[in-house]
């Protein structure tokens, strides 16, 4: 735009920002924000909560204080609007003190809170487990002068049925229509999922047939009661429910829906089942996701047909799908030895269908998933097979492994790193954990 002579304004500008915003691309939003800036063209209280309602959906609590107090710098008075939106990052990184305390500021300020703030308030609690906690400000918000709309009634049951606390999800519900509110559909998911997770079935299909009735059931619905009947090993009638979206053609099963139902049949090991839903699923157009992958996987394992696993990992290799995920996605659940996810990537890197670097992300994966014990005894094992691992999967164990508290592991796997020749001799515990490493130039140290 500039380059054509054109000057963007401070509306161009809060439009582009938006839209990055919306799609949580920060990167691109920061970098308009800050051109904005230093183009002297001063950002409204709307782009300033633009920016900040997008860090604290993307998680970047601390960036989203940063423009907060910029704002506030240049004497930008925040709204209701700006307040809930830092309070529900607060909310969504479980630091509800700060939560409330920006609350007590927004009072004091002369911003009134509304029910949108008091629903994020309600529903930081209930993900905590703080039911108790919830229900009192739920029945303090009438006091504020406030009245409770379908989504602080939805947030509630939900809270209750995750808390497993049924009987006061369905009191709550027949409240409802008392209080002149209409429940909808997300008030009738929650509960149903509560009803198929304390296996309820009976009352599970009163509601899904209420809401069929009441012409809001969807995909999600099915999925819910799909998923319920098969953790009750139900398989007959869960595939019932999947002929009837098929038959009916009014709610169009999703690639959701057949994932479950392949799980199931793994899990059964019903593998000719399952081949044919997988093969269904893509007639229909449904693209199978990395996660139906891996329920194949574990269902051909288990059902001791690895070759069949294998030639699935190959047509994912010919159709240019990452066999990453899948791989660690199965590692992640097996609860079995750490030898058996080696024999498995042997195989897959005898056969040619995985490179050297799987051995990296093994580490890496079980750095993320808090797995270091088996991270720490994966070292013995990769040194012995000759593959070297690479300066920044080393950096990345005894960064963890310092953060997790494991500290008397670290000399020993030190030495193990050196033995192998991953790191350098004199390389020392202190060097590993402070030095900084460019992650897209596989290990190389800047």
């Amino acid at each position: 735009m500039k380059n054509n002579g054109v000057k963007p304004n401070s509306f161009t500008y809060g439009s582009i920002i938006n839209g990055y915003s919306k799609v949580q691309d920060m990167e691109f939003a920061d970098r308009y924000f800050k051109e904005m800036i230093d183009s002297n063209i001063i950002p409204d209280r709307v782009i300033f909560t633009t920016m900040i309602d997008g860090h604290c959906k993307k998680g970047n609590i601390k960036e989203a204080f940063s423009i907060f107090k910029s704002m506030l710098g240049r004497n930008i008075l925040p709204d209701v609007i700006t307040y809930t939106s830092l309070i529900s990052g607060l909310c969504k990184n479980g630091d509800m003190q700060e939560a409330y305390n920006l609350v007590d500021e927004m009072s004091q300020k002369g911003v009134p809170p509304n029910i949108v703030t008091y629903n994020v308030l309600i529903s930081g609690l209930c993900k905590l487990g703080e039911i108790k906690k919830a229900k009192e400000l739920f029945d303090g918000v009438s006091f504020k002068g406030l009245t409770p709309d379908g989504v602080t009634y939805a947030t509630m049951i939900d809270g209750y049925c995750k808390s497993g606390h049924l009987s006061e999800a369905f009191e709550l519900f027949d409240k409802i229509n008392e209080n002149g509110v209409e429940p909808d559909y997300i008030s009738y998911n929650a509960l149903l999922n509560g009803c198929c997770k304390e296996k309820e079935i009976e009352k599970a299909m009163l509601l899904f047939d209420k809401m069929v009735e009441k012409g809001i059931a969807s995909a999600h619905t099915y999925n819910t009661l799909i998923d319920g009947y098969c953790k009750m090993g139900k398989i007959v009638e869960a595939d019932a429910l999947l002929k009837d979206m098929i038959e009916n053609k009014q709610i169009k099963p999703n690639h959701v829906t057949f994932t479950i139902l392949i799980d199931c049949y793994c899990k059964s090991e019903m593998m000719e089942e399952a081949e044919d839903l997988f093969i269904e699923m893509q007639n229909r157009g449904l693209m199978p996701t990395i996660v139906t992958y891996t329920c194949l996987a574990h269902g051909y394992i288990k059902s001791g047909k690895k070759s069949k696993m294998i030639m699935m990992f190959e047509e994912m290799v010919a159709k240019g799908i990452s066999l990453d995920k899948v791989v660690y996605g199965m590692l992640d659940e097996d609860q079995g030895s750490l030898e058996k996810s080696f024999m498995l990537l042997d195989d897959l890197l005898q056969k040619g269908i995985s490179g050297k670097d799987v051995y990296d992300k093994l580490v890496d994966g079980l750095c993320q998933n808090g797995k270091f014990s088996e991270a720490v005894k994966s070292i013995d094992e990769i040194g012995k097979r000759g593959v070297m691992l690479s300066f920044a999967t080393c950096t990345t164990l005894v960064r963890s492994l310092h953060s997790a508290g494991y500290k008397n592991k670290l000399d020993g796997v030190l030495n193990s790193m050196e033995g192998f020749g991953w790191v350098p001799q004199a390389s020392s515990l202190t060097h590993l954990i402070d030095q900084d490493v460019d992650w897209e130039k596989d290990g190389q140290v800047v």
